[in-house]
This record gives structure tokens, C-alpha cells and sequence, in this order.
């Protein structure tokens, strides 16, 4: 258990945005799921945006993975990668690819404003030409004037923690990736 990671989880839980220095977010999987699944017993959406589209599968299996490990059942809450084509559910999945994509914006409008929680992960693949549409889609998310908790999983990386304050209209807390780090 890294005591930092802890903090981390409980400000996600109290609505405060997080970056975890750490792009290994399987590692992340208990401090994370919780305010995951807390948004998710209070009705409200999830939505990943991957770095890299060919991560996209795999973190739809940690997604399901990790909620079946801390609810124990899978039929409680149905995740998949939104296309341009609405199906309901409750962890939606953005390839990056697919953050200018307006059909699949507009085919998931629905699930876009009922969204609690955003997850990032690996983010600074995303900022260098995707800022626009990741700004996009909080806008969508917070259409109704509601705020949205972001959590972020990236190497450490300079200027990052700006960035995302920037892009996601949110303060962003940093936290250390190495129990090295932190005893600095």
C-alpha cells in the first residue's frame, strides 16, 4: 500500500482531480476503482480516454476486471468503447483517434452528460494535438453545470499538471509515483 496513492484515492473520492505519476495504471487498479465505483453507485457515467488506441481493449478488461474484483459480480455495470453507434452504458471508452469524432460525440450525447468521473490515461500522448477535443468532451460532460472529478495516469513528465488544469477546466493535484520520490 503506498500511503500517497491512498491520499490520491480519497481526495478522487471527496471530488478532487488527481495525476498519478505512474503511466502503469494496472498498478492503480485499488486506489482507483473505488471513486469509480462510487460515481457508478451514484448514477452517474465514467468516462476512459486512452493515450494510445491500441491500449483501448485493454483498458476495457482492467476496467471490468477491476470493478468485478471490488463488487464481485460482472452483470452490475456494462462498460465498452463508444463508436458511433449508442449503446447504453455505464464506463464509456474514447480512443484517441476518436476525440474529434462529432458521430460518435453526438451518437453518445446521452452518456456523455450523465459522466462523473474522467479518467485520462496516459495524457501527455493526447495534449500535443488533441487539447481541443479532450476540452470538448468536458465541455460535453459538464454541459448542466456540473463538475466532473478527472483522474490522470502518466509518467512524470514537465508541465503536464498545468496542461491538464488547463484542458480540463480543474485543479489538478500531483502525486509522487515512488515511495523514493515522496521520502524527497
Amino acid at each position: 500500500i503506498d500511503i500517497n496513492y491512498v491520499k490520491s484515492s480519497v481526495n478522487l473520492l471527496r471530488g478532487k482531480s488527481t495525476l498519478f505519476n505512474n503511466p502503469f495504471y494496472k498498478d492503480l487498479t485499488n486506489y482507483i476503482i473505488v471513486p469509480v465505483t462510487k460515481q457508478l453507485i451514484n448514477y452517474r457515467k465514467c468516462l476512459i480516454v486512452v493515450g494510445r488506441d491500441s491500449a483501448a481493449n485493454d483498458v476495457l478488461e482492467w476496467i471490468n476486471d477491476g470493478i468485478y474484483s471490488f463488487t464481485g459480480t460482472k452483470s452490475l455495470w456494462k462498460s465498452k468503447i463508444l463508436d458511433e453507434n449508442y449503446s447504453e452504458t455505464d464506463v464509456g471508452i474514447v480512443k484517441f483517434s476518436d476525440i474529434y469524432n462529432l458521430k460518435m460525440h453526438q451518437a453518445n450525447e446521452e452518456f456523455l452528460k450523465k459522466v462523473g468521473f474522467f479518467i485520462l490515461i496516459e495524457p501527455s500522448r493526447i495534449l500535443a494535438s488533441g487539447q481541443i477535443g479532450l476540452n470538448l468532451l468536458v465541455n460535453e460532460c459538464e454541459a448542466d453545470g456540473k463538475t466532473i472529478v478527472c483522474c490522470a495516469c502518466d509518467r512524470n513528465c514537465d508541465g503536464l499538471v498545468d496542461a491538464l488544469s488547463h484542458t480540463l477546466k480543474t485543479s489538478i493535484t500531483a502525486v509522487t509515483a515512488t515511495l523514493s520520490g515522496s521520502a524527497t
